[in-house]
């Protein structure tokens, strides 16, 4: 009987969590220097930090889903939805520690997941590389 490798699906699901991870550090590291320079340069009040909190995790939920799924035929869906994790993370350490609003972690939550979600599904279709089963 044949031995059956688990090293390709070893290194695919390596491959998948280090694109997830080094993903969602710059695209939130990006959007927030860029969001915050518009708040400095427009002089804005603090209340609108909330607000670009949710725009912030909502692009970087769209860029992390759809560079991690890219190389993935199936399962954009649950791919994508998984892809959010530490980015989900990321907000429930800001909830506990700057004393958000629960509120607006429930929208960046439902927000972030959706995306990924929808994103994973579209990067998934769109590549015809590699099948998962």
């Amino acid at each position: 009987m044949k031995k059956i490798s688990t090293a390709k699906s070893n290194n695919i699901l390596l491959k998948y969590i280090l694109k997830v991870v080094i993903t969602t550090i710059l695209s939130t590291l990006l959007f927030t220097y860029i969001f915050s320079k518009i708040s400095y340069s427009l002089d804005l009040d603090l209340k609108f930090d909330n607000y670009f909190a949710i725009v912030i995790c909502a692009l970087c939920a769209a860029i992390t889903a759809f560079v991690s799924v890219l190389g993935i035929k199936n399962n954009g869906f649950i791919l994508g939805a998984v892809a959010q994790v530490p980015l989900l993370f990321y907000s429930i350490l800001n909830v506990i520690f700057n004393n958000s609003s629960i509120l607006f972690f429930a929208i960046k939550a439902v927000l972030v997941i959706c995306i990924g979600m929808l994103i994973g599904h579209i990067a998934s279709q769109k590549s015809n590389k590699l099948r998962l089963k």
